[in-house]
């Protein structure tokens, strides 16, 4: 599915819906069935992008060069998530931007208001914020070179508590 159609498909909502059906130009069994294909279209579009993304590492490559192209794959894949979780649960809800900036040892990834999690460029470690400038440095909640590049760990809120 295109982005154009992907575009489309996420500013269609009840309320528009719920406009049609004021004006009279469609009944109720029709708009509620036009209503239902675009809500499984999302979803379909929604696990279209969150399918595994290959990172091709070859041996030439530097150690920056892969840790970008971990990360880069990394973030999209957070992002994915984000979109998915917001436009199931609360679609009346703007996405949250997620924003990353780099610092001398990590990464930090925050949304609109918050701080999301840490990736530590020495190593790939996933971690926890401890503050807004500092992570949790004590335990890793997963690493973006794993072979699900840490996703088992995280949620749409952050890095996920450990458990035991």
């Amino acid at each position: 599915m295109n982005k154009q159609i992907q575009s489309t498909l996420r500013k269609v909502n009840r309320n528009m819906m719920k406009s049609l059906l004021e004006l009279g130009n469609l009944e109720a069994t029709v708009i509620e069935e036009i209503y239902t294909d675009l809500e499984k279209a999302i979803v379909k579009s929604n696990a279209l992008l969150t399918k595994p993304i290959p990172i091709e590492i070859t041996q030439n490559d530097s150690e920056e060069a892969k840790f970008n192209r971990a990360f880069s794959s990394f973030i999209d894949k957070v992002k994915a998530m984000i979109k998915t979780y917001y436009t199931e649960r609360f679609p009346e809800l703007p996405l949250p931007k997620v924003k990353i900036d780099t610092g001398r040892k990590y990464m930090r990834i925050w949304t609109d208001k918050s701080c999301w999690g840490f990736v530590d460029r020495a190593n790939g470690n996933i971690l926890k914020p401890a503050t807004w400038k500092r992570p949790a440095k004590k335990h890793a909640r997963g690493n973006i070179f794993d072979d699900d590049q840490g996703m088992s760990n995280v949620g749409p809120y952050g890095p996920k508590y450990i458990r035991g």
